[in-house]
Parts: structure tokens; C-alpha cells; sequence
């Protein structure tokens, strides 16, 4: 018995207005990234995608304050970062985003090691890998450190 090749129906145009209907929906281009991709599909919670899209911002942060560099959205393999550009922030704006950026470090590597090493590449568009639970897991440890599932154990979030 071969299995029959059932023909889509559906003409280009109507392909065309479900991507265009898909465009309208997606207005955030955070929609657009891994973790996006992943909560759009509800493999993750609102809170999840929150803590990845504000430890995303987090990264970036770091990257150019403390690294001197910007990572380029969608990069050559071979080139994973743009030239760094000068940052004219601050020395106390600088140490109060390294005492928020170690904070939120520290609560993620509470989850482990492999979790934070997960949130990480999907934060930045590397990829889930084979660790997804880990990575659910980090982004978990994040969000309620940051007071988004109301479990936070502190009082305010840090900002």
C-alpha cells in the first residue's frame, strides 16, 4: 500500500494574504527571534519570553559597554561581531548596569550552569540545542528573579 500525495489546495494568493495577515500580526520584531519563534508556537511562556527578550537587551548591553562591541544581527559565520563603537556611557552608569547584569547572572546560574549556557544561544540566535528543559528552566530562574511570575524574592525589580 503506497500512501496517496494529497494536493494543497490553497491558491499562491491565499498563501501570499496568510503571509501578509502573519506580517500584520507580527509588528514586534522580538516575534521574529529565536525566542520569538518559540513563544509564537507556545513552547514558551509569557514570562519566559520576557525574561529571554529582557536578558537579550542585557547581553547586548554588556556586549557594548563592557566588551566594546555590538553583535550584528545576522552574522557571517566567520564574522561574529561587528567593530566595536565607542560608548560614551558613564562610569556610575556602567557599574549600575554591572550590578544588575551580575544579579541576574547569578539567578540564572542558580539554574544551573547548562541552563545558562542555553538561555544564552537562544538569546542570541545561536539555537535551543538538545537542552531545551535546561534552557526552560534558566529563562524561569531570570523571570522570577525579575518579579515577572510574582514568585520574585525580591521585593522590587531591578531596572
Amino acid at each position: 500500500m503506497t500512501a496517496e500525495y494529497q494536493q494543497d489546495v490553497r491558491t499562491p494568493a491565499q498563501w501570499a494574504k496568510y503571509r501578509d495577515r502573519a506580517a500584520e500580526l507580527m509588528l514586534d520584531e522580538r516575534l521574529g527571534s529565536l525566542a520569538g519563534r518559540l513563544f509564537f508556537t507556545k513552547q514558551l511562556t509569557a514570562s519566559q519570553f520576557k525574561a529571554a527578550t529582557d536578558w537579550a537587551l542585557m547581553l547586548d548591553e554588556y556586549d557594548l559597554l563592557i566588551l566594546g562591541k555590538r553583535r550584528v544581527t545576522k552574522p557571517a559565520a566567520y564574522e561574529r561581531c561587528s567593530p566595536g563603537e565607542s560608548s560614551e556611557a558613564s562610569t556610575e552608569h556602567i557599574e549600575k548596569f554591572l550590578r544588575r547584569f551580575h544579579a541576574a547572572h547569578a539567578a540564572l546560574l542558580a539554574a544551573g550552569k547548562i541552563a545558562e549556557v542555553a538561555v544564552n544561544r537562544v538569546c542570541r540566535d545561536e539555537g535551543v540545542g538538545a537542552c531545551f528543559d535546561d534552557f526552560a528552566r534558566g529563562l524561569d530562574a531570570l523571570a522570577t528573579h525579575w518579579g515577572l511570575t510574582g514568585k520574585a524574592k525580591n521585593a522590587k525589580r531591578d531596572k
